[in-house]
């Protein structure tokens, strides 16, 4: 029987087409053999032509490209053929099947058209010589009798052993959520045909906002990362991986009329491809690729909103539910098989509907994908996924937080201890006897003290309390407990250890920050604790019980509790302990944090998680003996959606300055050439950049309008924060970035001076909830120290300015209209001394903390007599 012998000769061979053609071949037990002038990188197994006549050093590199030069590349590489013989005996030797040359059929494949020249001049260099009868192909004939040779030895080999190559069995559970995040973009990678790039179509059908293309390189190791569907876009060396996929991968080829003449179509499995889509199929590729459930659900997200989307999600999910336990349910007692994973497009669809609940807070959808998700993965006899587990803790903590009536248990504790001497560590009284009260005596429980973090909130707190404690009130504050580490201690725990209570005095003010005990070793921790994450009831319930602890030792007559990261957590916390001591207590809410929950304004203040915070926020606040907001328009928000307001007692303490304090001063010069603001006019933003609803990017287009019209402005920027690096970026966008300056975190003692050099403060808040209802502390400060005040046109932010009496509001969100506005100030500085002016007398008057200190007694007062009747 003859065989057949390849021989490859090239130029310069890359990686590619041509060394995954030769891997194939040789992995089939062809008889291959390659030689080159610079093969492949790495390639121990390829020959490498040489010229020997070339010499070395300088001379030869200048005489070898002389000769190319000269005579041609074809020719010089010829030469080298003849010279280096490799060839000849690659040709007259003998084949794999070790029969006689003559009996052998040599084939010669020149890679590249110099090659084929080359080996042209060679085998007419000797017309008598073995060299002249061997058959040369081109690359295109060479690679088509190299895949056919290959596709019959690999049906030899699976009719030999009775089966066509399969597909990998690893990775099947990728069907039930492990590979893939939860709520993830769907993960497609698209190879497209050598020589090729991905079709402008093929693209426009596939590349949208919840799909990720990825394009691998010829030499990429492309199987390496998780993925949901591979497309071929075209056929290539790709098809000689599909083996390795994981079998619940789908597959779609997406046919080029260059496919017919393609080589690689005879190593093309129809066995492992799932879908084929002709050139006027495209547009189905998404389908193919997720499941056209899930590309409906995409499509319809986009067309028609998050409502219609949701409710075909749920319908889906529904169907889902019951194939999943039809399939997976016993048929007896005694069977414990179960069958097959469930189809790949169920991994698509799961994870779109998970990503809708997530994204639109629906919570109670959300848990049950996880659930799901969950009990299949044990149906299946597959091992827990650790991200499903901490999703699902998440969202069940939300769910139980949420709940109506929940409050968090406080479970005994150790007495806290002090580092120092001190009063804690004495044996306290029996668990569940109330607190025994000093009369007068109370205890304002904060998220964050201003020994810990100079913050708006810390500051009105710190303000507050001093103000109290020079009015003779008897107050102690306790921040939030926290833990070192994060986590609270695990619950069950009979004995935790005890926390640790650091007592700082500042300016009078007693302040207590307890830190909860780090795990012990070998017991896990339950959650992480972290402003925005959600920690877990066993976090609360931890802060809880040392809070108790605290409340013992100092035994207050009420409580003052203040919101807390996400409003509620703080409440449920402080509600919780005033039940257990038997206190009367007062929630002063800070803030309205319910539609915090996510960045994206536009589905904020809707959905299941909006809806339950501000439920669980009402419901704190009819649960209080006395209620605290910051401004009317969010008294006015509150009654509107407690049952029974009108037994409640709202009361507003403002936000407010403390006039010996904040008094305007003359302008720091030395500051401002340190800073460059020197003979500008000068408007600014003083707080932190943490959140995206102080929409700093108005300041920074409205500088670059001013400059347009002529105006010698700059932007200051007081602060730091998460974002600051971006507005930085946005100021070089925008081409503000040498006309805004942008100080970082500046000392409270330097916050005056910083004021002292602008002509205008702007508090630009975007259009959304805290936004429109929640006041602000700069303003007045600002106003306190003779700073003309702009604000953008919110309710919260107008009750400040009053009707135009005391500055002056832009459309949230309109730069030019900002813009305008400065220009009519920049123009007419005894305008905005006048109003600036009026401001000041208004604030030292009606906003000051010794003014709210006289509220806050009047509402101790209403609330303890209440309460003791």
């Amino acid at each position: 029987m003859q065989s057949r012998r390849f021989v490859l000769v090239g130029t310069r061979v890359v990686g590619g087409e041509v060394t995954a053609l030769l891997g194939a071949a040789v992995g089939a037990g062809l008889d291959v053999r390659a030689g080159a002038q610079q093969p492949p990188q790495g390639s121990a197994d390829w020959h490498r032509f040489a010229d020997p006549r070339a010499g070395s050093g300088l001379g030869g590199l200048l005489g070898s490209w002389a000769g190319r030069a000269l005579r041609g590349a074809a020719a010089q590489f010829a030469d080298h053929l003849g010279g280096d013989r490799w060839l000849l005996q690659q040709v007259i030797g003998r084949g794999a099947s070790g029969a006689a040359a003559d009996e052998d059929e040599v084939l010669v494949v020149a890679v590249d058209d110099i090659a084929a020249q080359a080996v042209a001049r060679w085998r007419a260099s000797d017309p008598g010589s073995a060299a002249a009868a061997v058959r040369v192909l081109t690359w295109d004939q060479g690679a088509e009798a190299l895949a056919e040779e290959i596709a019959a030895a690999r049906r030899a080999e699976g009719d030999a052993a009775g089966q066509s190559a399969p597909r990998s069995t690893e990775g099947a559970s990728g069907s039930v959520g492990e590979d893939r995040p939860l709520g993830a973009r769907h993960a497609l990678t698209v190879v497209p045909a050598p020589g090729t790039t991905v079709r402008t179509e093929v693209r426009a059908a596939l590349d949208l906002a919840r799909t990720v293309l990825t394009v691998p390189d010829d030499d990429a190791r492309w199987l390496q990362e998780p993925v949901d569907a591979v497309i071929l876009d075209g056929l290539g060396p790709a098809v000689l991986d599909l083996t390795a996929l994981p079998a619940a991968t789908p597959v779609l080829h997406l046919v080029r009329p260059t496919d017919r003449r393609s080589p690689w179509r005879h190593l093309l499995e129809p066995a492992l491809v799932d879908v084929v889509l002709q050139p006027d199929q495209l547009d189905q590729a998404l389908a193919a690729a997720v499941g056209e459930p899930a590309a409906r659900l995409i499509r319809l997200a986009a067309d028609e909103g998050d409502e219609a989307a949701l409710a075909r999600a749920r319908e889906l999910f529904e169907q889902v539910s019951k194939e999943c336990s039809a399939e997976h349910s016993e048929p007896d007692a005694t069977q414990h098989s179960v069958s097959a994973p469930a189809p790949a497009h169920e991994a698509a669809l799961l994870r779109e509907i998970s990503f809708l609940a997530r994204v639109t807070g629906s919570l109670t959808l959300e848990g049950d994908v996880l659930a799901q998700q969950t009990d299949q993965r044990r149906a299946l006899g597959l091992p827990a996924s650790e991200r499903i587990h901490t999703a699902l803790r998440r969202v069940t903590t939300l769910l139980t937080e949420t709940e109506p009536g929940w409050l968090p248990t406080v479970t005994r504790s150790v007495a806290p201890t002090l580092a120092s001497e001190g009063q804690y560590g004495q044996p306290r009284p029996t668990d569940g006897q109330p607190v025994d009260p000093i009369p007068g005596k109370v205890l304002h429980i904060l998220k964050v003290v201003l020994p810990q973090r100079q913050a708006g909130y810390s500051v009105r707190g710190h303000q507050s309390l001093r103000a109290l404690v020079e009015a003779g009130v008897d107050v102690v504050a306790v921040a939030a407990p926290t833990s070192p580490s994060g986590p609270a201690h695990p619950p069950g725990a009979a004995h935790p250890p005890a926390p640790q209570i650091e007592e700082v005095v500042l300016d009078g003010v007693r302040y207590l920050i307890p830190t909860l005990p780090e795990p012990t070793a070998g017991q896990p921790a339950e959650e992480e604790a972290s402003e925005h994450a959600e920690e877990g009831t066993a976090y609360l319930e931890a802060q809880a019980s040392v809070l108790l602890e605290v409340i013992r030792q100092e035994r207050p007559a009420l409580l003052h509790v203040h919101s807390g990261g996400r409003g509620y957590d703080l409440g449920v916390v402080g509600a919780a302990v005033a039940r257990a001591a038997g206190l009367p207590w007062i929630y002063e809410m800070r803030g309205f944090f319910e539609s915090l929950w996510t960045r994206q304004l536009e589905r904020a203040e809707r959905g299941e998680l909006f809806t339950r915070r501000m439920a669980k926020e009402a419901e704190l606040a009819g649960l209080a003996d006395g209620v605290v907001t910051l401004a009317e328009t969010m008294r006015a928000d509150l009654l509107r959606r407690v049952e029974d307001s009108a037994d409640l007692d709202i009361r507003v303490v403002p936000n407010a300055v403390d006039p010996e304090a904040l008094a305007p001063s003359p302008r720091d010069d030395a500051l401002a050439s340190r800073w460059g603001t020197q003979g500008h006019f000068t408007f600014g933003y003083v707080s932190n950049l943490d959140h995206a609803r102080e929409q700093i990017e108005d300041l920074l287009r409205a500088v670059v309008i001013l400059k347009d019209l002529g105006i010698n402005a700059r932007v200051l920027i007081v602060g730091d924060g998460a974002r600051r690096a971006r507005l930085e970026e946005t100021a070089r966008t925008y081409g503000a970035e040498g006309l805004s300056i942008f100080t970082g975190a500046v000392p409270h003692a330097g916050v005056a001076a910083a004021y002292g050099l602008l002509d205008v403060l702007v508090v630009p808040r975007s259009d959304e909830r805290a936004a429109r209802l929640v006041t602000p502390l700069k303003p007045y400060e600002a106003m306190a120290m003779g700073v003309p005040v702009v604000v953008s046109a919110q309710p919260a932010l107008l009750e400040i300015i009053g009707d135009g009496e005391r500055g002056w509001s832009y459309p949230a969100g309109d730069a030019p209209a900002l813009a305008r506005l400065l220009l009519e100030l920049a123009r007419d500085p005894a305008r905005r001394s006048a109003i600036a002016a009026r401001a000041r007398e208004w604030v030292t008057i009606e906003r000051t903390w010794a003014a709210n200190a006289t509220r806050y007694q009047e509402l101790y007062a209403t609330v303890v007599d209440s309460t003791t009747r």
